[in-house]
């Protein structure tokens, strides 16, 4: 708190004093309860106590005014001293602004007089800038137009100089002269289009370049034949063929072949000899080839691209005489299909040739030999393809039989020595040449040889460790330093454009082979030929396979996966590419085969006596219509030939289920179909893994067996849907015993009922053997599917009894326990150890059993007792249901509407729901009468008895209600 006093007395105002001008850090009401703390201190001032005696009144306000009255006065003086001083110093400040203003005044007329000055200076000095712009101008233009001219000088020069160098073919002297003269035209470039002297001399370049060009192309083709010739390279194709027997084998069948000696086909290229060392015209064409590589390395990448395959061509032009396809080659043999390994020997001694002929001839950058071999194969290539469309005009043979294999074989034979032969080159490339071949996994039938295999000068592949295989690494690690060698001491003295830079060049795998994908059709039918029989003998063959501990499946499943799965094989080692994913869509046919034969080893549905009034119905409602594509009931549905498939299902009437029955051990037959697709459904899951796996990543999109697996499952579905329904089809029999007994004479109530005893006995044996034979996944849902049909269908054979006395109640409430419990147990029937059912099925048979329970109790009520003992037991109970429990008591009419009114009808509803019952069920009979009368003879014949029957219940039913 503020101090209010001083000690003289009187009050202290320095806060108010010293408070900022705003007051914002003064507080009036803090400051007036510092000063007056009570209200004693208003009038005796603050250091009045309380209780003391009361002092002299004139302190607090009095006191407080006098103060202020005093720091005004104080206040006053001081501010009218300040204006007295300023009023002093008024004059003096007035005088020094006068000053001020007079200087700036005069400073800027000094800037005025420099800047007329300046510009007095650049007028005189504009004439001598401008006279100096002038001469620095000409100097310049002087200067470049004695450069050009030296250049122009200089280039005419060079180019008469490489004229003469190129008449007489000294390719050295040509290859500077030709950089330097592109060199200096190349300063003349823009000048081209606009002086018609320099157009000229680019012209005249342009003509002693293409000059140059043809000249060298002249003799690299020349090389090339002379070396052919030299090597005696077009003798090739005099020898005779293997006549080895037509096997596919795999590569590692190849490749196990250690020191195997195949002379046959070998190609003798000693027979024309080796370029002579003494031969002063070959070897002066060599050494003019060599200094003609300057002259392409600066003519650039086109023309050397140009020159390289001019010489390739030219090469290959002994093989492509020795191995025409027109029809005039001397030795057809030689270009057949079956003998390509011929063509391949020929171009192994080829490259063995090119090593030792055009040794340090060709610059490494040139990539002289994967040219060469990418030359070999595309115009193998087009040879093949001739081949193989002759072979696909040709007549097809039979299917199947000994000409159609052997063409297959014959086909599948070239294409596996073309994808060896693919994977060797590559080898060969990579090891003795240094070169780098992007990956072509995905595309090659495996992966491309390792270093685990060595290749002799036959193609022959040898293990790294045999001998063999030891002799050939170490002659190829020894001409592969020799090669390093001398390519790193010409590369020191070479230019930059002839020194080779490591690139990654294109696979040559699949540039060959790619030429058969179109030509497999064959291979595709007769894959699909074998696999048609197998599935066709899969018919009538009920052999299983019980693989061990697991579920047994029919043999010709397994079968058929393992045919598939080396049928992968088969492919993967010749092609991953477009011909597998045609495969694949054969394998995708033939498991929808396999597919619908499961479905045709399982029984067709049945007729019940609704589905053949509902057929007579919709027969006569079309004829009726005059529908003139209806010619027989069958037209409409016909079980006996829907047969047991999808589509005989999707042919049922509407809203009709269909029924079969399965013969005595057809359910067996039946479970095998459904472990056998459920295998099939799991292994085709693999296989198309598999399959994607070793698929060209561009076509894995390709692969996809979720519409085969997919129906497999649904074949599976409907397997149970069989099951389920033939058990059913062997307990109708006991429920039509049911339905015969006499419940409203039955006096004595017994253990169990003789229908009973034998439904437990069909219902047991039934499932003992499907649990014996089903995974315990697919059992459970049999038990769910068979208790879900089940019970509904006692329920409505317990509704449709005539009469139940009260003893008949007690005995079928007694029936229904004991039927219940078997239900109850079947998940678990025959298990160990008391295992309990499953709690969502125990709770669904418990529910559905309980309202039958329910049903039966209200049956065996006494009539003065029913209606309250319906709603205690039966809250949700409708008049309809209270009509069911009246009707199987035998009640009459009378005593029906009396219940009904009882139980909140009103009388003329409950009169117009009895009197309905019995006009209903005649309506009924009239209905089945006339769609009988309308049918065909044999469908009247089959059903009279069942007419006769129906007829009798209504007759009994009126006599109720009368």
């Amino acid at each position: 708190m503020i101090s209010s006093t001083t000690t003289s007395g009187h009050y202290d105002l320095s806060p108010v004093l010293d408070a900022d001008d705003d007051g914002s850090a003064f507080d009036p009401v803090d400051f007036l309860n510092g000063l007056f703390p009570t209200e004693q201190s208003l009038r005796y001032g603050p250091s009045h106590r309380a209780g003391a005696p009361d002092a002299d009144p004139g302190g607090g306000l009095e006191v407080l005014s006098v103060d202020i009255r005093r720091a005004v006065d104080r206040l006053d003086a001081k501010i009218g001293s300040g204006i007295g001083s300023q009023a002093a110093a008024a004059p003096g400040g007035a005088e020094g602004i006068r000053g001020a203003l007079s200087t700036l005044e005069e400073l800027r007329r000094g800037l005025r007089r420099v800047a007329a000055s300046a510009r007095g200076t650049t007028a005189s000095v504009r004439p001598v800038v401008a006279d100096i712009r002038r001469l620095d101008n000409a100097k310049r233009n002087l200067q470049r137009s004695i450069t050009s001219l030296r250049r122009l000088h200089m280039l005419v020069h060079a180019m008469e100089r490489l004229g003469d160098a190129a008449e007489d073919r000294r390719y050295g002297e040509a290859s500077a002269l030709l950089a330097a003269a592109r060199e200096v035209a190349g300063h003349f470039e823009e000048y081209r289009s606009s002086v018609a002297e320099v157009r000229e001399c680019f012209e005249r370049l342009g003509a002693l370049e293409g000059r140059l060009e043809g000249d060298v192309r002249a003799r690299f083709e020349e090389a090339g034949r002379r070396l052919a010739e030299a090597n005696g390279e077009g003798g090739a194709a005099e020898e005779e063929a293997e006549d080895d027997e037509i096997k596919v084998i795999t590569s590692a069948d190849l490749f196990a072949q250690e020191d195997a000696s195949k002379t046959g086909g070998r190609l003798d290229h000693t027979s024309g000899g080796e370029a002579a060392p003494g031969d002063p015209e070959l070897a002066a064409l060599l050494r003019s080839v060599a200094d003609a590589c300057s002259v392409v390395d600066v003519l650039g990448d086109g023309a050397r691209t140009r020159q390289i395959a001019a010489f390739c061509d030219a090469r290959l032009e002994c093989y492509l005489e020795a191995f025409r396809v027109d029809g005039t080659c001397a030795h057809p043999a030689a270009s057949s299909l079956d003998a390509v390994d011929r063509r391949f020997a020929f171009f192994r001694t080829t490259m063995k040739n090119m090593e030792e002929d055009v040794r340090g001839i060709f610059p490494a950058a040139w990539n002289v030999a994967y040219e060469l071999t990418l030359a070999f194969l595309r115009k193998t290539g087009g040879h093949l393809a001739t081949l193989l469309g002759e072979s696909r005009g040709e007549k097809t043979p039979p299917l199947g039989g000994a000409e159609h294999s052997a063409q297959v074989a014959v086909l599948l034979k070239a294409l596996q020595k073309t994808v060896l032969f693919e994977r060797e080159m590559t080898v060969r490339l990579e090891r003795d040449y240094g070169l780098r071949l992007s990956a072509a996994a995905a595309r090659a039938p495996a992966t491309i040889v390792d270093e685990t295999m060595e290749f002799d000068a036959d193609g022959h592949a040898h293990p790294k460790d045999s001998a063999a295989g030891i002799r050939l690494r170490r002659a190829r690690e020894k001409k592969a330093s020799d090669h390093r060698q001398a390519t790193a001491a010409a590369a020191e003295h070479a230019p930059d454009s002839r020194r080779r830079e490591v690139t990654v060049l294109p696979p040559i795998v699949a540039v060959l082979s790619d030429v058969f994908v179109s030509s497999m059709g064959p291979y595709l039918s007769l894959e699909r030929h074998n696999m048609s029989n197998l599935i066709s003998s899969a018919l009538a063959d009920g052999t299983v396979d019980h693989r061990g501990t697991e579920l047994p499946v029919f043999t010709s499943s397994t079968a058929l996966f393992v045919y598939i799965k080396n049928s992968v094989n088969r492919c993967t080692v010749l092609t991953r590419g477009r011909t597998f994913l045609d495969l694949v869509a054969e394998y995708q046919h033939a498991l929808d085969q396999y597919a619908d034969l499961m479905l045709k080893k399982m029984p067709s549905p049945s007729v019940t006596l609704s589905q053949r009034v509902t057929i007579v119905a919709q027969t006569s409602k079309l004829k009726r219509q005059g529908s003139s594509t209806i010619h027989s009931d069958r037209d409409v549905y016909d079980p006996a030939h829907a047969g047991g498939d999808a589509a005989g299902s999707a042919a049922q009437p509407p809203h009709q289920p269909s029924t079969y029955k399965i013969p005595t051990g057809g359910e067996v037959t039946v479970c095998h179909v459904v472990d056998t697709c459920d295998y099939c459904a799991e292994t085709g899951e693999a296989l198309a893994e598999l399959i994607s796996d070793k698929m060209d990543p561009a076509l894995r999109d390709g692969v996809d067996m979720t519409v085969q697996v997919d129906r497999f499952h649904d074949v599976t579905a409907k397997g149970l849907q069989i099951l389920v329904s033939g058990l059913e089809s062997r307990v109708d029999a006991s429920l039509r015993k049911m339905a015969n007994m006499s419940w409203d004479r039955l006096e004595t109530v017994g253990e169990e009922s003789p229908y009973v005893l034998s439904m437990a006995k069909t219902i047991r044996e039934f499932c003992e053997q499907v649990r014996d034979l089903l995974s315990n996944s697919y059992y459970r849902n049999f038990c769910d599917k068979f208790g879900a049909a089940f019970i509904p269908s006692f329920h409505g054979a317990v509704i449709r009894l005539r009469r139940i006395s009260e003893s008949g109640t007690q005995q079928l409430l007694l029936d229904v326990y004991n039927i219940k419990t078997l239900v109850l147990r079947l998940p678990i029937l025959g298990t160990p150890g008391g295992q309990p059912a499953p709690a969502m099925y125990t709770r669904h048979v418990a529910a559905e059993f309980g309202r039958i329970e329910m049903l039966l109790k209200a049956v065996g009520t006494r009539p003065e007792l029913l209606v309250d003992v319906f709603r205690a037991n039966w809250p949700t109970g409708t008049p309809a249901d209270l009509q069911t429990v009246m009707g199987l008591k035998g009640m009459r009419r009378a005593e029906q509407q009396a219940i009904l009114e009882k139980f909140g009808m009103e009388p003329r509803a409950a009169v117009h729901a009895t009197s309905s019952a019995a006009a209903i069920a005649s309506e009924k009979a009239a209905e089945v009468s006339q769609k009988l009368s309308v049918g065909s003879s044999a469908v009247a014949a089959r059903m009279g008895s069942d007419l006769v029957d129906m007829r009798r219940k209504v007759e009994e039913l009126r006599k109720q209600f009368s």
